[in-house]
């Protein structure tokens, strides 16, 4: 595990943090400043420097770069800033589903519909794009300008590419890799099996469970 970097920090002498967000898996987000434009932005920063977290930032940002979608939060730049990878995308202002149903309980089926809709596109992007975004769930659905009727996908920090054409003509990804969260997963990505798009259709619709019911279909 690398230092953790200061708020602060003028990270590729461009990018100001000015607060920490959250820590994942694999990166820690803060809210920024670009310098060059004033824009507000979020900056992923690795928490570790190897060979598999440089190859997922790269694959991340050559995914974002190829996905340009309303419901899909913009790539604004990356690179390395003290052999750590950086990645930089828009800042959506908004609470995450997450943040929405833990205030809220559950929500109406209009909603809930609309929520499920543009997640739908998103994902619907994603996988014409030749992805699999992996781990779909609440958290990673932030709600623009707090309106659960402008939902944006967010992190693909454990996308897939769809490498293998399976005998059925479906897409899916290599076996082995066991990736996502296990409340969301799918029963094949559970068992480290290759995963198609119907992994994300899965997620989404445990999602939309999630949403109407106050709580996921299982819990482990």
């Amino acid at each position: 595990m690398t230092e953790p970097i200061e708020v602060g920090t003028l990270v590729d002498h461009r990018y100001r943090l000015l607060r920490q967000l959250g820590t994942g898996a694999s990166g820690v987000t803060y809210l920024a400043e670009d310098a060059n434009t004033d824009e507000t932005v979020v900056v992923k920063l690795a928490t570790r420097v190897d060979a598999e977290i440089l190859e997922r930032f790269h694959k991340e940002a050559e995914a974002l770069a190829r996905l340009r979608h309303p419901r899909i939060a913009r790539l604004a730049g990356h690179g390395v800033h003290r052999q750590r990878p950086f990645l930089v995308t828009e800042w959506v202002q908004g609470p995450s589903l997450e943040r929405l149903l833990r205030e809220e309980g559950s929500l109406s089926l209009p909603v809930a519909l609309d929520v499920a809709a543009g997640v739908a596109e998103a994902l619907s992007a994603v996988h014409d794009a030749g992805l699999i975004h992996r781990d779909v769930k609440p958290s990673n659905v932030l709600l623009a300008g707090g309106d659960p009727h402008q939902p944006v996908l967010v992190d693909f920090g454990v996308l897939g590419e769809l490498l293998q054409r399976s005998t059925s003509g479906s897409m899916t990804t290599q076996a082995g890799q066991l990736f996502g969260t296990p409340t969301h997963m799918a029963p094949e990505q559970v068992r480290g099996e290759a995963t198609s798009a119907a992994a994300d259709v899965y997620a989404l619709g445990v999602m939309i469970h999630e949403m109407l019911v106050g709580h996921p279909p299982h819990m482990g």
